[in-house]
């Protein structure tokens, strides 16, 4: 978890981010996934109502949820 802290906060710079993970943008139900944050290209787009969303890791106090970046775990309905 370490590494994905320190990617969020742009240290080490020279780290690669995980193939999996995607910068998002949130517009109603809809969540348009991109490569990098310049948001130019669209990769994909969830509709969010077929899925539970949830934060990750789950036991974030409400007060560092806002205060940061963190993954969002989706899992189908």
């Amino acid at each position: 978890m370490q590494g994905i802290n320190s990617l969020i906060e742009g240290k080490n710079v020279g780290q690669k981010r995980p193939k999996d993970s995607y910068f998002a943008v949130l517009k109603h139900e809809t969540l348009s996934l991109y490569a990098d944050e310049k948001m130019i290209e669209c990769q994909g787009v969830i509709t969010l109502s077929y899925y539970t969303v949830s934060l990750y890791p789950s036991y974030l106090p409400d007060n560092e949820v806002f205060l940061q970046d963190f993954p969002i775990r989706l899992k189908k309905k």
